[in-house]
């Protein structure tokens, strides 16, 4: 460095002019010249140089900043992208809930309670559509109690209609029926009294006549007396057993004893028209609690009827048998028979059918009655079965006590 600091032109100064104070001070300023001179060249070159790396460094710099803006515009696009993809996902996630959302709630509000939202996982969505439809479903089960409450009452009005109904025409028909009967009676009653009248009137008017006439006119008298007794005596016991309170004498009864006994007499009535009476008995020795003499009434009058509406030559049975409420005994004859419309009618007072009219005249229509009124009033019921131009059945059901032999 001291070197290239002391040129040749210094080393000649020094030659020349000695070692002398202004000598040194013109080397001083000479070398301070020459030293400024090498410090600025220094200087500039390290400026130059600082210079070149600083443009350097600017343009590094303006390059990396390029890059940055590039890399930034590039990531905000993706970023933009992706943030519209996320929307639109969140848009579809959210639309498809609340549509289905509205389809229910339009559902529900037109009456259709049977939609139901999809539970696909367990976010705010899906509980909320848990929750619509579980309310669905409390809709739907408060209808159906709603509906069957309103069902219940229809059909519970439909009853209570039907049944008033019903009453009003078996009050229409009580009181037909007692018209009738009022003026059935009267005209049952009017016979025999008359009859009764004009024999005692034939046998005071005029002269005297000889005992034959007074006994024959008093004959008269008796046997309508007798008719107007029986009839009074059936009115009375239908009456009592409409009331529950019929007067009867029970005793322990055996029933094929007495239906042997019953077949017995009504064969005699039925010989007159050649008809046959035949017994079948299933149940042997079977008893009954009742009273022999009405229990006997009962079933003479189903075999009366049984003869005079059977065919002359034919056959009436009579069937004994098991039966789950106890015994049962069937009267079947080979007549002309019941009309079905008819047929719930034969049980009513006074009635009778147009087949029993056509044929017989006589008859008050109070023995199928008679005999309805005996059967309940001994714990039982009875029923008819009838075909036109084949025949009648009727079967009478009663409790039975006991299998034991007594007497009649």
């Amino acid at each position: 460095m001291e070197n290239a600091l002391f040129s040749p032109l210094i080393q000649v100064d020094l030659k020349a002019g000695g070692d002398t104070p202004e000598a040194r001070a013109k080397i001083a300023d000479i070398m301070d010249d020459q030293i400024n001179r090498g410090f600025r060249h220094l200087i500039d070159e390290a400026l130059d140089a600082e210079n070149r790396e600083v443009i350097q460094t600017d343009r590094d710099s303006h390059a990396v900043l390029q890059r940055l803006t590039y890399a930034t515009g590039a990531s905000l696009a993706v970023a933009i992208v992706l943030g519209l993809g996320s929307l639109l996902r969140l848009r579809r996630r959210l639309n498809e809930p609340l549509e289905g959302l509205m389809q229910g709630t339009l559902a529900v509000a037109s009456g259709d309670l049977s939609y139901r939202m999809p539970v696909t996982g367990h976010d705010e969505f899906s509980r909320i559509a848990s929750g619509f439809n579980q309310m669905a479903d409390e809709l739907h089960q408060h209808r159906c109690r709603s509906e069957g409450v309103q069902s219940s009452l229809e059909l519970q009005v439909g009853e209570r209609t039907e049944q008033l109904r019903l009453a009003n025409e078996a009050l229409s028909r009580a009181d037909q029926a007692r018209r009738q009967f009022f003026a059935d009676i009267s005209h049952e009653l009017r016979t025999p009294l008359t009859v009764i009248r004009g024999e005692s009137q034939f046998a005071l008017r005029g002269a005297d006549k000889g005992p034959d006439v007074y006994k024959d006119a008093l004959r008269r008298i008796v046997d309508q007396a007798d008719q107007l007794g029986r009839l009074v005596d059936d009115l009375l016991f239908i009456a009592r057993a409409d009331a529950g309170a019929p007067r009867m004498e029970r005793t322990a009864v055996a029933l094929e004893r007495l239906l042997r006994q019953v077949c017995a007499d009504a064969q005699t009535l039925a010989s007159d028209k050649a008809i046959h009476i035949e017994l079948q008995v299933e149940v042997a020795d079977a008893v009954v609690s009742g009273d022999q003499g009405r229990l006997r009434q009962l079933f003479l009058i189903l075999l009366d009827n049984a003869v005079r509406y059977s065919r002359a030559g034919s056959e009436v049975s009579v069937w004994m048998g098991p039966d789950p409420r106890g015994v049962a005994v069937r009267v079947r004859d080979t007549g002309a028979g019941i009309p079905p419309e008819e047929l719930d009618l034969v049980f009513a007072r006074f009635y009778r059918g147009s087949n029993a009219l056509a044929g017989h005249t006589e008859g008050l229509g109070l023995g199928l009655p008679v005999a309805k009124a005996i059967a309940e009033a001994h714990g039982g019921e009875i029923c008819a079965q009838s075909a036109v131009d084949q025949g009648t059945a009727i079967t009478v059901h009663l409790p039975m006590v006991g299998r034991l032999r007594v007497a009649a």
